[in-house]
């Protein structure tokens, strides 16, 4: 019996949650799952986990509700996405991170494996290609950390 796999997608904004839901999990290839938690604490607590394989990261985390706030204060906090890759990479060296933006990052880039720069209009319904162009993206990614 083959064990579940699966791809963590750490980003703030819950569109883009529920979207990239909506594109990966019908085309997943059994055992692969997603999730994508709803708080950046809950996204740290599961990276952890050996069943995670790939992980998604967008760049910024500071969407209210998606961070605890800051002491004393009502704002979230401002841990970026290049700060979440560090914490990855600290407990999970072996964790490919898929950097995951609207745009070129450099320190991203420097800390990710793969990049996906094209977010912006990944829910576009009027760019189609570029939905296209994530699921293969995303298909080829997971045919390359599925063993043969």
């Amino acid at each position: 019996m083959e064990l579940s796999k699966g791809v963590l997608l750490i980003d703030d904004e819950p569109r883009f949650r529920d979207g990239v839901a909506e594109l990966l999990s019908p085309v997943l290839p059994s055992p692969w799952f997603f999730l994508a938690p709803e708080t950046l604490k809950e996204a740290l607590e599961v990276v952890i986990q050996p069943q995670i394989v790939l992980a998604l990261v967008d760049h910024t985390l500071s969407s209210h509700g998606y961070q605890e706030l800051q002491s004393g204060s009502m704002n979230p906090g401002n841990i970026r996405g290049f700060e979440v890759c560090k914490r990855i990479l600290a407990v999970r060296t072996d964790l490919p991170i898929v950097a995951f933006s609207k745009g070129n990052n450099g320190t991203m880039r420097t800390l990710s494996t793969f990049h996906f720069d094209r977010k912006q209009h990944l829910l576009d319904q009027e760019v189609k290609e570029v939905r296209a162009e994530f699921v293969n993206f995303m298909l080829t990614l997971i045919g390359g950390l599925s063993p043969l």
